[in-house]
């Protein structure tokens, strides 16, 4: 039995009403293909197979050499800011991104969505669900660990978690969000959820959900068919790159996914005959 819920959309016209309708509670992931499954950089790395203290090195290391990369007051301060960084930069990392936002989660779904992509998938988890699952689960290992108001385990939780994960008894998924945000994280709506045990699957984590499973987690699936549909109606939300990836770089590649998903002359056409029926012209 999968241990999520599939939702079948046909447009991005239906995707929007389930996004304005969304839950305070529900945060969402986008992937460019539907066949996808969740997976944290580190699961898809394999390291851990052969180098299973490769956490704790390559986070010292990261450490030694950030210094002379960053300003002294944008080091981060806690374990998990650390963590957020080396998710930030790509390394492998037991986190995975989510965010609080219906449509950026669809933005990276569809700007990375190729001609041969047949559908696109956002996940939605209700992290309320899982924050209190998880707290009846680790209330035994490492006492109760509560959490914040938005139901989101905090800095000193997730160290908690660290370290006893190293025993290799942890198996549950907690959402978590480091007090301290850098610039395209805090654009990005971010919040992760931890892979407690890295050296089993994220996905077989989830059986300590039980029978709410299917409750917690969803896919919506929609036709990558809608990507230009899509892409332009986010362009007029300042849902860009430019501005969910703040520098030159995120500004240069919006323009290319800008004019690359412009309306055709067919499309033109179209708009002009709808004004023009409705007196708009």
């Amino acid at each position: 039995m999968s241990y999520y819920k599939e939702i079948k959309l046909e447009s991005w016209a239906e995707y929007k009403e389930l996004a304005e309708r969304s839950r305070l509670e529900w945060i969402f992931r986008g992937q460019a293909n539907s066949a996808w499954d969740l997976t944290t950089t580190l699961e898809r790395s394999d390291i851990l197979i052969n180098y299973p203290e490769f956490e704790d090195k390559h986070l010292l290391e990261f450490q030694k050499g950030a210094k002379f990369y960053l300003e002294n007051e944008k080091l981060p301060t806690t374990l998990l800011e650390w963590f957020s960084m080396l998710q930030h930069f790509g390394a492998p990392s037991r986190l995975l991104d989510f965010t609080k936002s219906p449509y950026i989660a669809a933005y990276f779904a569809f700007e990375q969505a190729n001609s041969d992509t047949e559908e696109i998938a956002i996940w939605i988890v209700n992290k309320i669900f899982l924050a209190q699952k998880a707290a009846y689960y680790l209330e035994s290992k490492i006492g109760y660990p509560y959490y914040e108001d938005n139901y989101a385990y905090n800095d000193i939780v997730f160290e908690r978690v660290y370290d006893k994960s190293k025993e290799g008894d942890l198996n549950c998924i907690i959402p978590v969000e480091p007090s301290n945000l850098n610039h395209r994280y805090f654009l990005q709506q971010s919040i992760f959820l931890c892979q407690c045990n890295p050296h089993e699957k994220l996905v077989s984590q989830f059986d300590f959900l039980g029978n709410i499973k299917h409750q917690t987690i969803m896919k919506v699936t929609i036709p990558a068919s809608q990507k230009k549909i899509a892409i332009r109606d986010m362009i007029k939300m300042n849902i860009t790159r430019a501005t969910i990836f703040p520098g030159l770089d995120g500004f240069a590649k919006s323009l290319v996914i800008k004019y690359s998903n412009l309306s055709n002359f067919g499309d033109t056409g179209d708009t002009l005959k709808y004004a023009q029926e409705r007196g708009l012209t």
